[in-house]
């Protein structure tokens, strides 16, 4: 009896133990296929030239001499004193009711005049920064940012740039108090150089920002317009830096190098530090997640060059998304992230042709003898007139207020200019 126990175990033993070896080859297995399909999809992507690595996106050795990464680090504790100090002005006005065509309040300007005098060295350095010849990341910076320290030293740069915002937006209330229109824009054209080289920074955050930064530097051109007259040449700089922006694919390298940087971020999950025949255990599943992820971002840039309303129409799985994206946490994550890039160049494009529209619509009113009525009678291309988000002409209306430009936005529905709804200028609160 107990003979036949212990072969019985024995059986039991043996049996486990060969499912466990079926199970651990049939792993194997799956993890080296997993391995060589991704091993080959990056293959590919440097076969057509594109990069997949950190390497390709920076440089050890970093100049300094013209480099905007060196120049903003150097402005760094000066900035910090600037919002403090902003902070300590604006908080005396929390509250106080918004003037029309986003104006400040006489004495909100005058302090912030007295704070600008106090800060004149910054505009120096600020003037340094925007004429920078280029944005040179290091290899180390952008590796760092895998690492809480390093989203800490990137998250700095982003707040850097957003400084140079907030410091241009008070100048401009000061000239546009005074009276100094032309000077005013010539500041707000400064932000589109700035966010035209930190545009170079890689990652979805930075062309994020640079994507804020524009929307709100076309608005407040168009309130500045509003204020009155400006200069023939004004007209012509505001045009030639607003086509300058719009001229440049700024999307698809967006989506390049955040595909570089989830390339890195996978050889992170397989490794994690474990021995190479360890590896091999773990590394399937986070393959195979990585394949649907670079099958998100194969799509994005398939329709980089495309209108948002044609992109959007066939980024649906099932489209030139696959059928089951939604069960890989990765892809999904890549999948909000370049969704947020796809609405924010939409937006972006938007705006800036809405502020086109309205530069020209100020100018024609100092030479036309008659109103324009129609948009294809402006000095535009028509596709600046075009909305990104129908494919229609955008809309333009007279109103007591001044011109209200705009697009229909993400619900492609004509909401007669309202600010949560639609996107362009001189909008309805």
């Amino acid at each position: 009896m107990k003979l036949t126990k212990l072969r019985s175990a024995a059986f039991v033993g043996l049996g486990g133990l060969l499912i466990g070896l079926v199970m651990l080859v049939v792993n194997l297995v799956s993890s080296w296929s997993s391995e060589r399909a991704f091993q080959q999809e990056l293959a590919a992507l440097r076969a057509a030239g594109e990069p997949t690595s950190l390497d390709e996106l920076a440089q050890e050795s970093v100049p300094s001499e013209g480099n905007g990464t060196v120049l903003i680090e150097r402005l760094g504790s000066r900035m910090a004193e600037f919002e403090d100090a902003l902070y300590e002005v604006d908080k005396q006005f929390i509250g106080a009711p918004p003037l029309p065509g986003g104006r400040l309040a006489a004495i909100h300007v005058e302090e912030y005049r007295e704070l600008l005098r106090d800060f004149g060295d910054l505009r120096v350095g600020i003037d340094e920064l925007c004429a920078a010849e280029h944005w040179i990341p290091s290899r180390a910076s952008i590796t760092a940012g895998m690492s809480a320290e390093g989203r800490d030293a990137s998250a700095q740069r982003l707040y850097q740039v957003r400084t140079v915002l907030r410091f241009v937006t008070c100048e401009v209330q000061v000239l546009r108090a005074d009276g100094k229109l032309d000077e005013a824009i010539t500041q707000v054209l400064q932000l589109l150089k700035l966010t035209n080289r930190y545009e170079a920074e890689p990652g979805s955050s930075a062309r994020l920002v640079c994507g804020v930064i524009r929307t709100t530097a076309a608005r407040i051109i168009g309130d500045i317009l509003a204020d009155g007259r400006v200069a023939e040449t004004t007209h012509d700089e505001i045009e030639k830096s607003l086509a300058m922006v719009e001229g440049v694919d700024h999307i698809r390298p967006a989506y390049t190098s955040e595909r570089v940087l989830e390339i890195h971020r996978q050889e992170i999950l397989v490794q994690q530090g474990l021995p190479p025949v360890i590896r091999w255990f773990g590394s399937g599943s986070v393959r195979r997640e990585g394949m649907s992820t670079l099958r998100v971002f194969d799509a994005y840039i398939k329709l980089a060059d495309q209108p948002w309303y044609m992109a959007n129409a066939q980024l649906q799985p099932g489209q030139l998304l696959e059928e089951g994206i939604e069960n890989s946490i990765l892809a999904q994550m890549a999948l909000t992230n370049l969704n947020m890039l796809a609405r924010m160049r939409a937006s972006e494009l938007a705006t800036l042709r809405c502020c086109r529209i309205l530069n020209e619509l100020k100018r024609s009113e100092h030479h036309a003898p008659m109103p324009i009525t129609s948009l294809q009678r402006l000095n535009l291309p028509s596709e600046c007139t075009t909305d990104p988000y129908s494919g229609q002409p955008l809309i333009a209306v007279s109103t007591n207020e001044g011109w209200r430009i705009y697009s229909v936005g993400q619900n492609q529905l004509d909401d007669q200019g309202q600010y949560k709804e639609d996107v362009g200028i001189n909008l309805v609160d």
